[in-house]
């Protein structure tokens, strides 16, 4: 399972780094300037032809491989993609219209005579192969390190940033935050985008002269066979829980579960949490060599913690501070709190340990890492101690409060304000009220990100799984006002966690995207309250 070397040629042509005000959007690349023959192309997958006469057209220079048929044009080769919500096969007619003329279809479409129409059997296969030949093969002069799991994806992924960076990597991050380099950054529509727009983004990034990439590898994007092709040097399991079981995502655990196994297969070494309950499964899955970690001293992992301590500080935040064991003996400080903020930065070390770096080389970075959204203490005020999470399901909830109960002061309440995504897995909706009914003293049931859902729907379904809540149980459909009641209601040494939205700069309520910002709605809360002077 060894990288093939780039040629001379191929790196030389990536030894000129795009400047950062590089207009880029939506992974448009501009006038890429590559023509590669139809016929060099096809070397890299097996077809039929539907229409058309294959002769004419082998010697054409494709200009572009595209799937959305608004940026068809004349040179561009489509291919019709059968996703979940919509079927590329629709939309032929309308590439047709703009010009293209070349088509890789899985079954016969009517179009005029003038075009070629080829047949496979899976075209999102044929996209993986197709695009990364069209690039050159990008990815092969990336280190990639995958990292999939329940919870604690984003996490790992920053650490591994900063921690690279200050090893003197050139290294860049996809996953829920969007694509990252240094100041570039562009936002991803999923958590782990298709072949074709990572295949993009790796050429960019290689031209930018980055060497590494940590991306978030989703359960969906693996079922979808999204990454089928590449090779990750390292791979990274988090956690495995009860999650993205729903219509359309996965039938039950099992497909959950072994989609996320998947990854595994396609990593030279794969770095697993001896904690999780899944991991002799997750291992059983793993073609190369195995790394585990733990937070158990006696577990038998190759690295674990020792002296695990918690704390807050006002003015400076929270904290972790560890010794690591094993395969590193070192102390250790994080920037958030919580045992599974140290599981996480286990699975940091273990990486970074791999690809021969020593922790005092990185472990500045650790200390200061900070991810918006993510355990992100906002200033304390008049003894109030705030927190916005990206905390959705049930696990992610459940390790953030449990977290919080060990930094609640005497007489200080622990207050919850979350709700529940729509369209998404429903069991999230019990699980998150479980979580809250066992762990809050105060909670606020509130809408999240609705999609097509009616609001009011999600939260009655939340409220019926807190019959049994003994703390005070409040509920606002609109999030602004129940954000200022929440803050309203406070009293010196309590904790409010704000949950579910993290730094997500936008909600969606019935196919209406609308901007927000969960930070600027809460300090404009904070500023209404000190406004009428009442102090907390």
């Amino acid at each position: 399972m060894q990288k093939e070397p780039a040629s001379p040629e191929k790196q030389a042509s990536l030894s000129h780094p795009l400047t950062d005000d590089t207009k880029i959007t939506d992974c448009d690349l501009g006038d890429l300037s590559i023509r590669v023959s139809l016929v060099s192309l096809l070397k890299t997958i097996t077809f039929n032809v539907f229409q058309g006469d294959f002769e004419k057209w082998r010697d054409f220079l494709v200009t572009d491989i595209i799937s959305d048929s608004r940026k068809a044009r004349d040179g561009t080769l489509f291919l019709a993609i059968s996703g979940i919500k919509t079927d590329g096969h629709l939309y032929v007619r309308d590439a047709y219209d703009c010009g293209c003329r070349i088509f890789v279809t899985e079954r016969p479409v009517e179009l005029p005579e003038g075009c070629l129409v080829l047949g496979v059997h899976n075209t999102t296969s044929a996209q993986n192969a197709l695009v990364r030949r069209f690039f050159g093969y990008p990815e092969r002069e990336l280190l990639l390190i995958g990292i999939t799991g329940t919870k604690g994806k984003t996490t790992i992924v920053h650490m591994l940033y900063d921690a690279l960076m200050a090893c003197g990597m050139e290294a860049a991050t996809i996953g829920t935050t969007g694509v990252r380099h240094r100041d570039f950054h562009r936002d991803l529509v999923n958590t782990t985008p298709d072949m074709n727009v990572l295949t993009r983004y790796f050429y960019l990034l290689r031209r930018r002269g980055v060497n590494v990439v940590a991306m978030e590898v989703s359960s969906s994007a693996l079922k979808g066979q999204r990454v089928d092709g590449l090779l990750f040097e390292y791979a990274v399991c988090t956690n495995i829980g009860y999650d993205h079981i729903s219509p359309i995502e996965h039938s039950d655990f099992n497909d959950y579960r072994e989609s996320k196994a998947k990854l595994f297969s396609m990593a030279n070494t794969s770095i697993l949490n001896f904690d999780d309950p899944s991991y002799t499964y997750m291992k059983a899955h793993a073609a190369g060599k195995t790394i585990s970690y733990s937070l158990q001293p006696s577990s038998g992992a190759d690295i674990w913690a020792v002296d695990l301590h918690h704390s807050y500080e006002e003015g400076k935040g929270a904290s972790s501070s560890f010794t690591a064991h094993g395969l590193e003996e070192s102390d250790v400080m994080i920037s958030a709190p919580g045992d599974h903020n140290v599981a996480n930065a286990l699975a940091v070390i273990a990486v970074m340990h791999q690809m021969g770096f020593q922790p005092n080389q990185y472990r500045d970075a650790l200390r200061s890492n900070k991810i918006a959204g993510r355990n992100e203490f906002l200033d304390t005020f008049q003894g109030v101690i705030m927190l916005i999470d990206y905390a959705h399901n049930g696990m992610g909830m459940r390790a953030v409060l449990e977290m919080l109960t060990g930094l609640k002061r005497e007489n200080g309440r622990l207050m919850v304000l979350f709700g529940a995504v729509g369209g998404r897995a429903k069991n999230r909706r019990r699980d998150l009220a479980e979580a809250v009914s066992q762990f809050a003293d105060v909670a606020m049931v509130t809408t999240d990100c609705p999609y097509d859902e009616d609001p009011k729907s999600i939260m009655d379904e939340v409220l019926l799984y807190m019959t049994d809540f003994k703390g005070e149980l409040l509920q606002e459909i609109d999030r602004h006002r129940a954000i200022h009641q929440m803050v309203d209601l406070a009293r010196e040494g309590d904790i409010i966690l704000f949950a579910g939205m993290g730094d997500d700069n936008t909600r969606t309520f019935s196919g209406v995207t609308v901007p927000y910002s969960e930070k600027a709605v809460i300090l404009e809360a904070v500023e209404a309250r000190k406004a009428r002077k009442k102090s907390f």
